[in-house]
């Protein structure tokens, strides 16, 4: 006669047992999956959080994908071309050979890869891993660039190429711009940084200008043109600019490149090179214009 009791009693309390154990795995079940969700959140986060080169995605993105930064491309240099035209019109024979001055650089070649490749890595400039990247011979060539030396060079203009890669830099260097069909790429045209000498173009400058008229020069840096230029502070570097506002397009003309620059060391660092990544955070932030 107790077997219903007793029945009932098992069947209730399987019921509950088995409801609060559900319940307990339903709980752990949770909980796991927290931990591995906060575990994936904390790992994401230090990839970004930690990476101190973050900063420079948006300059890289727009480098890279803004057409917009092709069309200045375009535009610098048609008019380039139209202010080649504009010279050979009233250039007088006789005179020294005539010849455009240009860097490479974000200038004629395209390095963002090597940009890229720093970023994911979460590190800076090093000149060894430029080194590494440069000796591949592997950049394009940046929008309009060959085509107007190209045609620089059909007009008998000649090309020097004034760059701060190394001596050590000069045969894969020549190879890639050959390779893309820059022409006179070769030694006679090429004037590397020598080593211990500085980052300073102005001595090459004034040595291509002993065998040379140059008509034009063309860069991304304002140091690609002259030595005025070569000030320290955003001041300083702004009012230099403000007072050679005549030669730009005429005489100077200038690439963007928002990855990096003169702009960042010359103006927003000054020249430090013991800022750790932080302290340069804090300055670029600093230099920022906004609403009081």
């Amino acid at each position: 006669m107790t077997l219903p009791h007793f029945a009932t009693y098992t069947e209730k309390g399987a019921v509950e047992s088995f409801s609060y154990l559900r319940q307990v795995c339903i709980a752990r079940h949770r909980f796991s999956w927290s931990l591995v969700g906060l575990l994936l959140l904390t790992l994401t986060a230090g990839c970004f959080v930690t990476n101190s080169q973050e900063h420079r995605v948006n300059g890289i993105v727009y480098w890279q994908s803004g057409a917009e930064s092709r069309a200045l491309y375009y535009q610098a240099f048609n008019i380039a071309r139209l202010r080649l035209d504009t010279i050979l019109k009233t250039n007088k024979a006789g005179g020294k050979p005539l010849a455009i001055v240009t860097d490479i650089d974000e200038t004629l070649l395209d390095n963002s890869v090597y940009e890229v490749t720093q970023l994911r890595l979460g590190f800076a400039y090093t000149s060894q891993s430029w080194e590494t990247w440069t000796k591949k011979a592997a950049a394009k060539a940046t929008p309009g660039s060959l085509e107007f030396l190209q045609y620089a060079q059909s007009k008998n203009v000649q090309v020097l190429y004034i760059t701060n890669r190394g001596v050590d830099e000069e045969e894969a260097t020549l190879r890639n711009l050959l390779e893309l069909g820059f022409p006179w790429a070769d030694q006679e045209h090429f004037y590397p940084m020598v080593k211990n000498a500085g980052p300073s173009k102005e001595s090459r400058r004034l040595e291509v200008a002993q065998k040379y008229e140059i008509i034009l020069l063309i860069g991304d840096n304002l140091s690609d043109f002259s030595d005025i230029f070569e000030v320290t502070g955003i001041g300083p570097r702004a009012e230099a600019v403000d007072k050679a506002k005549d030669l730009f397009g005429k005489h100077f003309i200038i690439l963007p490149n928002p990855m990096y620059g003169d702009w960042e060391s010359l103006g927003v660092y000054a020249t430090r090179k013991d800022l750790s990544e932080s302290e340069k955070d804090v300055l670029r932030k600093r230099v920022l214009k906004g609403e009081p």
